[in-house]
């Protein structure tokens, strides 16, 4: 059962946390940051094509069908760099949408908040 104890205080801590998860939120979109992200990891990938220093043979038959699948052997520096691009934009999507289901939790929170509420109010208290 929901409990109304501490709730004004839980309700408190969980908008602060909020509070500081969206300025950081509203600096990134001031900065471009996803765009950004976005923009380097793309050029990044494109790098790493632009570095392929090998490529080995992989034969797959299929249904009777002989297939030759080109698999590249990249630079490993170029590689390193893919993987920081493609983590650093993956981060930031991943804050992003956690913003979103907090949003999500804090309407939830309401809710539940205006419901105990109520049922103090038509106890009388």
């Amino acid at each position: 059962m929901i409990s109304n104890q501490g709730k004004n205080e839980t309700i408190v801590i969980f908008l602060d946390e909020l509070l500081e998860e969206y300025i950081q939120h509203h600096k990134n979109v001031d900065k471009k940051i996803l765009i950004n992200a976005k923009e380097r990891a793309a050029k990044i990938r494109q790098e790493l094509f632009d570095n392929i220093i090998d490529e080995h043979f992989e034969e797959h038959d299929i249904d009777g069908t002989l297939y030759v699948q080109a698999i590249p052997i990249f630079d490993p520096d170029a590689e390193r760099k893919d993987y920081d691009a493609t983590k650093n934009l993956e981060d930031i999507e991943t804050f992003n949408k956690n913003l979103e289901m907090r949003l999500t939790k804090l309407r939830n929170i309401i809710r539940i908040y205006l419901k105990l509420e109520w049922a103090e109010a038509k106890k009388g208290k």
